[in-house]
């Protein structure tokens, strides 16, 4: 991620670049994309991109081990793996705008 990425605490979120329609947060979660998250070389894992309604500023990432369980969870700064210099997040996401 860097030398100096700061996770902080909680599942690993990132505020909208534009506003959305405020819709993508009724009901809960909206999904919105896929992501990919690497561990160095070492393992690849897959997940998506939702909205949270809790929270209409922010996306959180979800993950998947690829050669596990199948079973998701939210990236944290320690999960599914923890974060060094030569590890990184990649997403494709969509959503209408206000």
């Amino acid at each position: 991620m860097g030398t100096t990425t700061s996770f902080g605490t909680g599942a690993v979120s990132l505020t909208y670049p534009i506003t959305p329609q405020s819709n993508i947060f009724t009901g809960g979660h909206m999904m919105l994309g896929n992501s990919y998250i690497e561990d160095g070389g070492v393992q690849a894992y897959l997940g998506w991109v939702r909205s949270i309604a809790s929270n209409s500023t922010a996306h959180i990432f979800n993950t998947f081990n690829i050669s596990a369980s199948g079973r998701g969870s939210d990236v944290t700064g320690t999960v599914p793996f923890s974060f060094g210099s030569t590890d990184y997040i990649a997403s494709v996401y969509t959503y209408e705008v206000a």
